[in-house]
């Protein structure tokens, strides 16, 4: 989903483009954007080194996953929230699941 909507691209995690659409949820001044700005940009850290696509996605994942958790969804929302998300819209490649 990282490299699907291009926030890593080629093995680089582009923060500004995280941030940006965490913004468009959230809004630009909120609490939750103000703090991925910061987390987002420690844990590049967790990462440095790291070549394999998914061991750097998930790291990463997994680092802003641990210090955001103040703003998770519950997982039995997130889970719903998956399972409704039009992922079929954010890649001409993916097949459409309503087909």
């Amino acid at each position: 989903m990282l490299e699907q909507s291009d926030v890593i691209n080629h093995g680089k995690v582009n923060r500004e483009l995280l941030v940006h659409l965490a913004s468009l949820v959230n809004g630009k001044k909120s609490r939750v954007v103000r703090k991925l700005n910061s987390v987002s940009r420690m844990c590049l850290d967790s990462i440095e080194g790291l070549s394999d696509r998914c061991q750097l996605a998930s790291t990463y994942n997994d680092c802003l996953n641990e210090n955001m958790i103040e703003f998770a969804f519950p997982l039995d929302l997130a889970e719903e929230a998956v399972r409704k998300m039009p992922f079929h819209l954010m890649s001409p490649n993916l097949p459409d699941p309503r087909v």
